[in-house]
């Protein structure tokens, strides 16, 4: 597998259809302030080698966001616990993404903060 670079995720455009396909396969099972815990589920990687999302490239856009502090994937329980800054990712962020709600505006934000990188 191609590892991938930060030209490559300048140049990769999130759009809402990449959010509403990961949002199917992510529920959250802790949320506090600055801090998100999410169940991954087992079919994803079923879904993902049928599909044309490139999920690789939207995790490590997600990464490299900002205001992302730390990201974590435990592969063993299946989880991803990512910890924020709640003064520039407010917690409707992640609840409208993972409810499949406002994506278009979502998308928006996350490229937006592409440009930082």
């Amino acid at each position: 597998m191609k590892q991938i670079t930060k030209e490559d995720i300048k140049n990769y455009k999130i759009t809402s259809d990449d959010l509403r396909f990961i949002s199917k396969y992510f529920s959250i099972i802790h949320h506090s302030k600055g801090r998100i815990r999410l169940r991954v589920s087992l079919s994803l990687k079923g879904a993902i080698s049928d599909s044309q999302i490139n999920i690789d490239s939207i995790l490590e856009t997600i990464k490299s966001i900002p205001a992302i502090l730390e990201f974590k994937f435990n592969k063993l329980i299946g989880s991803i616990t990512i910890l924020y800054d709640n003064n520039i990712l407010h917690s409707n962020f992640w609840d409208e993404w993972i409810n499949g709600e406002n994506l278009e505006k979502i998308a928006d934000i996350i490229n937006e903060f592409k440009k930082e990188i």
